[in-house]
């Protein structure tokens, strides 16, 4: 939100960005794991609330859960989710990104890393 390369886009002069959240390992990027399906509950839940209408804190403590067995308190799933999140409060007038298309990419860049692994 600082940096002076990226203080010339709207998105950063209107306060919609968020990062990616990271623990055990990026949700978005590598090493190609079970937390990419993470990212697709945080990001259809952040873009299209009223399609995705579920709370997402129960959802990751959910999946931390089942595929950690681990229980997430609630200061940790702050920690790692505390620029993840929309401010309810804020107006945004932006379109969000199609999630069809991150989905899209997620399920292309998954194919694709499979495909190097096999070679």
């Amino acid at each position: 939100m600082n940096s002076e390369m990226w203080k010339s886009l709207s998105a950063v002069k209107n306060g919609n960005v968020y990062e990616a959240p990271y623990g055990p390992y990026s949700w978005m990027g590598g090493p190609p794991s079970v937390q990419r399906l993470l990212s697709m509950i945080w990001l259809g839940n952040l873009f299209y609330p009223d399609v995705f209408d579920y709370n997402v804190d129960d959802r990751v403590k959910e999946f931390y859960s089942m595929f950690f067995r681990y229980n997430l308190s609630d200061t940790e799933l702050y920690d790692l989710m505390v620029y993840a999140k929309s401010d309810a409060s804020s107006d945004s007038t932006q379109t969000p990104v199609p999630v069809v298309g991150i989905l899209a990419g997620l399920c292309a860049a998954s194919v694709f890393a499979f495909a190097r692994r096999r070679n």
